[in-house]
């Protein structure tokens, strides 16, 4: 082992060829620590540029065709947008099955420094905006009955929709026309709510409402 110390500054590498800053005994490749009394542990990356630049932290993953070492298949990029170093920060992952490492292309999370995030898009416009540039979009969310998926949908016409995912079936839907449609996709009134297997409806078309319904006492 060697260690190499001073009252500002720390380090040793084991027998396994592991590295602590600030612990005689690292546990992993890289071991940081700091003392209950001590500043904050932490890690600084920093690069050096004058307007633009990334900073980054890579994974990989080496298979057996890939010699020893592979290619960084994803990554951590802050990327510097503005003055005193402001910046976006970017979560990467590369799906293509070539040699090229992970580049600011493969951007699939963004966190503007304004804090709005972004899933399938760098410029998010609120807090939370998802997107995709071709077929359905949307968020699920699911229990251990049932899973529900909200989003926009390609197939309907680009409406607004709630997905009942564990019965196959639309649920609702909001037409890029301003319809409403409850348990149904294909009426054009204004808004329309069947009721179970389409037997009992209500119908509002314009000013007025229209009430088929049975009452069961």
């Amino acid at each position: 082992s060697a260690t190499v110390g001073s009252a500002l500054f720390s380090h040793v590498f084991d027998n396994s060829g592991n590295l602590g800053i600030g612990t005689s005994i690292p546990k992993d490749d890289l071991h940081i620590f700091e003392q209950s009394g001590g500043q904050t542990t932490g890690l600084f990356i920093e690069k050096q540029n004058g307007a633009s630049g990334t900073a980054q932290i890579t994974f990989g993953v080496a298979a057996s065709n890939e010699s020893s070492t592979g290619k960084p298949k994803a990554g951590i990029f802050f990327e510097r947008t503005a003055s005193n170093g402001r910046g976006n920060l970017h979560f990467l992952n590369d799906s293509v099955d070539d040699a090229n490492g992970v580049a600011l292309s493969d951007v699939k999370m963004t966190v503007l420094n304004n804090g709005n995030v972004g899933i399938g898009t760098v410029s998010p416009g609120q807090r939370l905006h998802i997107y995709n540039n071709v077929d359905n979009v949307g968020m699920s969310v699911q229990n251990n009955a049932r899973k529900y998926t909200v989003g926009v949908r390609g197939d309907t016409s680009d409406a607004f929709a709630i997905q009942d995912d564990t019965a196959n079936a639309i649920r609702a839907t909001i037409t890029s026309a301003g319809r409403l449609k409850v348990g149904t996709v294909t009426t054009s009134n204004d808004t329309a709510i069947l009721g179970g297997g389409g037997a009992t409806a209500r119908v509002a078309r314009n000013n007025f409402l229209n009430v088929n319904c049975d009452f069961t006492f």
